[in-house]
């Protein structure tokens, strides 16, 4: 059954500006201040598998930090919030050169699917990720993935730790065990939903109730309620296809525990407790090197924990950045952020 949204096929772009829509709507319509960090230079890198977009916001000599966002979202609406200069992303902001990697169809004004994407899989979002890096030259890096983008960062640098690898990671309620039957069973039926009526009510609630917490979705005011808001409209301007691949290939995972046991690099995992991964990810980092990884739990709220309950980020986030300095990354960084 054709998927709203698009057809397959492909008119590579390579390079544009990309001026931030995002960035306007926030400022006219939410009682929050959108940075220019989230402005940046958009490119579409053919890689292996087909062409991904890639917006690179920053000065380059600066630490890379590659992103990967969750699914239902792309890296405006995921990485908006922990962008605000008022944030903890503020020292990421300031210290860092943001790589943000879009899932095929994913990006915000989104040209016609590859091929490629048709038979998407988590692992080929891995090679895809790999090939993104490799074009890029990127060494000793940090990264940012939330939900389903935590999951293939994280099995990236299980699966390429000769590639330069990442020096350490902050991953947002990762989901570390194959799926559930209750998560495959509701996915299945948004999937189907999703085909038929694309980005309907019902589907949009079933992506925000994922992503953010109950406290969020029934507050109806707020800085947190304000990005729910957005996320919610700008969810109808994805490409429903790429979604829709997206999506089945998370419902289609493998099982990450042993590669995310095998990591050697310092990890900063934040769980929000209302997340449907809580559980798995919190039994792992139990049999994790507690030297090397940092948990937080974040009560009162979901995959979006940044978005939920961005205080919770500040001073955990900063004790991260300063362990990495001691491993000898970012000597030039500035972790005095107001």
């Amino acid at each position: 059954m054709a998927l709203a949204g698009g057809s397959l096929g492909y008119a590579p772009i390579h390079a544009e500006e990309h001026d931030s829509d995002l960035t306007k709507r926030l400022t006219s319509e939410v009682s929050v201040e959108m940075p220019q960090v989230v402005l940046g230079e958009r490119q579409f890198v053919e890689t292996s598998l087909g062409f991904c977009a890639v917006t690179i916001t920053g000065d380059r000599r600066k630490t890379p930090c590659v992103t990967f966002h969750d699914v239902g979202t792309n890296h405006e609406t995921c990485f908006a919030s922990i962008m605000l200069q008022s944030s903890p992303g503020a020292i990421l902001g300031q210290n860092c050169c943001f790589y943000h990697i879009d899932a095929p169809g994913s990006e915000s004004r989104p040209r016609p699917l590859d091929a490629a994407a048709a038979g998407m899989t988590m692992d080929k979002l891995v090679v895809m990720t790999a090939d993104i890096i490799r074009h890029y030259g990127l060494q000793q890096m940090i990264g940012l993935g939330v939900g389903a983008g935590a999951w293939v960062l994280a099995a990236y640098a299980a699966r390429y730790p000769q590639n330069g690898g990442f020096m350490g990671l902050t991953l947002l309620s990762p989901p570390t065990q194959t799926c559930g039957w209750g998560e495959y069973i509701s996915g299945n039926n948004t999937l189907t939903a999703m085909s038929v009526f694309g980005f309907s009510p019902m589907v949009r609630s079933h992506f925000l109730n994922r992503l953010y917490s109950y406290t969020t979705r029934c507050s109806g005011n707020g800085h947190s309620h304000d990005f729910l808001r957005v996320t919610d409209r700008d969810m109808s301007s994805l490409q429903s296809a790429g979604v829709y691949a997206y999506y089945q290939a998370l419902l289609k995972r493998p099982d990450l525990s042993q590669g995310l046991l095998s990591l050697t690099c310092r990890i900063l995992l934040v769980l929000g407790e209302e997340s449907m991964y809580y559980n798995q990810a919190l039994e792992l980092s139990d049999r994790m090197q507690h030297a090397r990884c940092q948990v937080v739990s974040v009560p009162d709220a979901s995959i979006l924990a940044c978005d939920d309950r961005p205080e919770k980020l500040f001073v955990p986030l900063r004790h991260f950045l300063e362990r990495l300095q001691e491993d000898g990354l970012g000597s030039d960084w500035n972790l005095n952020v107001d």
